[in-house]
């Protein structure tokens, strides 16, 4: 994103709005429109990771879900199950999983013809449930003889610690975006009144035509 811009004659008492050297971040262009964008460009980065934080953690809570839908599954532990049709996995847990999370998609296994709720075939995410094609195995035809509950609860450990990963690596994104959004319109704001006046009085003294550095 860093623009190469020539420098300009500037008085060391005076800075112009807003001040780039007091930026602490990439180095901001040297006119008022180019900065003005910069600004735009951190809102929409900033939106950007917010989408994709709220995935995240949709996704993440959906796979925590299924894990303890799958720990009662295990240990049979007590408790009021719903009757909503299950699957033909083994491990089923449409009925055991939170009420919010019951409507699940399902697709048909390509190997053994049964259908499948994509959950209880380890897809988790929209981006998941995007590749299931017409070719699509479910886990039991992919790892014949190897997919036990235990098998598939360490799977589940996994994805929940990449999620988490994820999840974090964007949440320091998102903070890092924000300080730069809110440095650059605090700046702004600051650069207002006489400060704005002294840097159309310096203009005016090079010459220069300020309504062409206000657009």
């Amino acid at each position: 994103m860093t623009e190469k811009t020539e420098k300009i004659f500037r008085p060391k008492s005076f800075s112009h709005s807003p001040d780039r050297n007091d930026f602490p971040f990439e180095e901001l262009p040297l006119d008022l429109k180019k900065q003005k964008k910069k600004l735009t460009e951190l809102s929409d980065i900033e939106k950007s990771v917010e989408d994709r934080v709220e995935a995240l953690e949709t996704v993440l809570q959906l796979v925590t879900a299924v894990d303890v839908a799958l720990d009662r599954l295990e240990v049979n532990r007590p408790g009021r199950r719903r009757t909503d049709q299950q699957c033909h996995s083994d491990h089923c847990c449409i009925n055991l999983i939170d009420r919010k999370f019951k409507d699940q998609e399902t697709f048909i296994c390509a190997t053994c013809k049964e259908e499948f709720h994509t959950i209880c075939c380890g897809f988790f995410s929209a981006a998941d449930c995007s590749l299931i094609t017409s070719s699509t195995k479910c886990q039991a035809c992919r790892f014949p003889g190897q997919f036990s509950l235990q098998h598939k609860r360490r799977h589940i450990v996994k994805v929940r610690k990449t999620l988490e990963l994820m999840l974090n690596e964007e949440m320091i994104l998102l903070e890092n975006a924000q300080i730069e959004k809110e440095t650059l319109q605090e700046m702004f704001q600051q650069s207002s009144g006489q400060t704005l006046r002294e840097m159309e009085r310096l203009m005016r003294s090079m010459g220069c035509d300020c309504r062409a550095w206000y657009q």
